[in-house]
């Protein structure tokens, strides 16, 4: 089995699988109480043994059931067969002897669930709430620039699926206060972007993560610097049909580098995000200024005359690679679209120039590709989610305290995939773990961010 981390003041659940056990709770056995109260009942009269012992000490921690049933620091839930015991290890009482302790950090735990003389058994360790940002310099500072879709990303302790409200602050002449929420994922990572459009360039500022019980918030400080700029110019390309296609990029000034891209007229869909990747016919990458007459070979040809879509990237980690699908963004406009310049690509004779063209992503109809003579033309590109999904406890739908049906809000909004393995296939007459049709056959340690006050 493998060892497990849990960050201090989250939430402790261990997932049974026994259709017996579930069965004895939802049926309360004559028992008015609570799910939590009706399995300590059957703890203490010796039909199941739930023991969570520290192994790190010689003078060990011992979960102490009972106080923590009676202090709250404990829930049941049910779906089907499966019964999840939640622990809230902020409000969980051990012992120490006879002296009443807390869980602290570096602490480690054995969990050994017994039934009918069979034990399931899982580790666990408890680990510091903590936080922090991916910086941008040695300084330990996060640079940003004065425009849309700026990323700011970390890693954390605390639970995946947790949710952080990160905000962004500045008390300087260029005040401002900039809130956003995102989740934890399953590697412990989070990442959300900010928009600083209408921040002054040189304005510093503090990204905190509030309320979560991180030391100083995570306070980290950062800079807002200039934005990146881009312009482009392409003219009437025309191209054989049978030979290495090659469109030539009038000109492009970059202020930070990156790549040149032409794409087919499909850039354009605002039906399908993965449209930039899937009209991609060839690239190339340019340094930092200006750059006249830039000839890019195409990958993918032009089987009949078409349009020219040539858009700016930028090459967002520094490895002169390609990646629109997973990193490399395109340089934006004013208004936050992308910059980018069209012409018609034909076999014949084809004369004019193209237009640069800020793509508005607020408007949500495109329209035609304007000829070159027409000046320029606004397109549409969908809106960028920045919102977050609901990260639930798998199969944590059951009954509440109250013998109700409930949802993961009983147990905290947050889950984790974190697994520790036991595997037995015991048979035994009456009610036990290894008893019945579906015995339990694992113990899976999970974590749960409890749900805190602001």
């Amino acid at each position: 089995m493998d060892d497990q981390t849990i960050a201090i003041d989250d939430a402790l659940i261990l997932r049974l699988s026994s259709t017996e056990l579930s069965n004895a709770i939802a049926s309360g056995n004559g028992s008015s109480g609570t799910n939590a109260e009706r399995l300590l009942e059957l703890e203490q009269s010796g039909d199941i043994d739930i023991d969570i012992t520290q192994t790190n000490d010689d003078d060990a921690k011992r979960l102490d059931l009972g106080a923590t049933v009676e202090n709250g620091g404990l829930k049941v839930l049910h779906a089907g067969s499966v019964l999840y015991i939640v622990i809230d290890t902020e409000r969980a009482e051990f012992k120490r002897g006879e002296q009443t302790v807390d869980a602290a950090p570096d602490d480690q735990f054995e969990v050994t669930v017994t039934g009918n003389e069979t034990s399931v058994s899982a580790d666990f360790e408890i680990e510091p709430r903590a936080a922090s940002f991916d910086t941008t310099d040695d300084q330990g500072t996060i640079a940003v620039k004065a425009e849309t879709n700026q990323t700011v990303s970390g890693e954390t302790t605390v639970a995946p699926g947790t949710y952080l409200t990160i905000r962004a602050q500045s008390d300087k002449r260029s005040s401002f206060v900039i809130t956003r929420t995102t989740s934890v994922e399953s590697d412990g990572t989070f990442d959300l972007d900010f928009d600083f459009t209408n921040v002054t360039k040189g304005t510093s500022f503090d990204l905190t993560i509030p309320n979560q019980g991180f030391e100083d918030n995570a306070s980290t400080a950062g800079i807002v610097q200039r934005p990146s700029t881009a312009s482009v110019s392409v003219n009437n390309q025309n191209i054989g049909a049978n030979e290495t296609q090659t469109i030539v990029v009038r000109s492009v000034n970059l202020s930070e580098g990156g790549f040149i891209t032409v794409h087919d007229r499909s850039f354009f869909d605002t039906e399908n995000e993965t449209k930039p990747a899937q009209s991609l016919r060839g690239a190339k990458y340019i340094r930092p200024g200006l750059q006249n007459n830039t000839s890019i070979e195409l990958d993918i040809p032009y089987k009949r005359s078409g349009t020219v879509v040539v858009v700016p990237y930028h090459d967002t980690n520094g490895n002169h690679e390609l990646d629109i699908t997973t990193g490399d963004e395109p340089y934006v406009g004013a208004d936050g679209g992308p910059i980018a310049n069209s012409a018609n690509a034909s076999v014949g004779d084809g004369i004019g120039q193209g237009t640069t063209t800020e793509l508005d992503p607020q408007n949500e109809t495109v329209p035609s590709v304007p000829s070159p003579v027409n000046g320029t033309d606004d397109y549409a590109l969908p809106n960028g989610s920045d919102g977050t999904g609901t990260h639930a406890l798998d199969g944590a739908t059951g009954s509440n305290e109250d013998g109700e049906r409930g949802d993961e809000s009983n147990i905290g909004n947050k889950k984790t995939t974190l697994k520790a393995d036991g595997t037995t296939e015991t048979d035994g007459p009456g009610f036990g773990l290894a008893a019945g049709v579906v015995a339990i056959g694992v113990i899976t340690l999970l974590s749960a961010h409890r749900t805190r006050e602001n």
